[in-house]
């Protein structure tokens, strides 16, 4: 663990403003070739950096012995907390993208860029977006902008057999209901009232925190 954290330091640097990024990397998917400060790899790096420095101070002995020294820690922890992931900067060349980025701006609290988003990916067959409307719909992309409802605004997610939702509204929808073709329904009205929710006894979904931490 320690010793890939040496690689992000090596293969980054920081910019005039205090930034640290990886640029010259390859993309997780199947097209893109070299890329700078892609967001998947700085995650990635970031959270293997925290890591790290986490298991040294936990472990002081064990990092004796592999000759890890309080320096390296420090520097990858400044590393990790100067990396900052913006969204403007995230590639935008799939008509699949804007269903994604609305869940994850859902998820971080961006309301206005997450109803964009889905937004859209719903609009896009209608408002021809692809210029290319006249081949057939995008099914993908459409199946998408449920996606961003449901798992973006209502926050639905599957953990240990269990269903919870952590919903919130952009201020252009009021209220929207989900039918999930299970005995479930869910009301979601605005932020400041909680959700109602319908289901069998013993079967209620939970609700998660919704408060969660924003890099800026």
């Amino acid at each position: 663990m320690c010793r890939p954290g040496d690689f992000p330091i090596m293969s980054g640097h920081y910019t005039s403003s205090g930034e640290f990024r990886i640029d010259g990397v390859t993309e997780p998917d199947e097209y893109s070739a070299l890329a700078d400060n892609d967001v998947y790899t700085n995650l990635m790096a970031q959270h293997n950096l925290c890591a790290a420095a986490g298991a040294v101070q936990r472990h002081p002995a064990e990092a004796r012995a592999l000759d890890v020294t309080s320096a390296e820690m420090h520097d990858w922890q400044r590393a990790a907390d100067a990396m900052s992931i913006y969204e403007r900067l995230t590639v935008r060349d799939s008509s699949l993208s804007a269903a994604t980025q609305s869940v994850i701006a859902a998820e971080v609290d961006q309301l206005e860029l997450a109803y964009d988003y889905l937004a859209e990916s719903a609009l896009i067959d209608l408002n021809d977006t692809e210029l290319n409307v006249a081949d057939g719909l995008h099914l993908a992309a459409l199946a998408g902008a449920w996606t961003a409802a449901v798992v973006g605004l209502s926050g639905l997610r599957s953990r240990y057999g269990k269903l919870t939702f952590a919903p919130r509204l952009p201020a252009p929808i009021n209220e929207f209901t989900l039918r999930t073709g299970t005995p479930l329904t869910l009301a979601i009205p605005p932020i400041a009232r909680p959700e109602q929710l319908s289901q069998p006894p013993g079967r209620e979904p939970a609700r998660r925190s919704q408060h969660r931490r924003q890099r800026g």
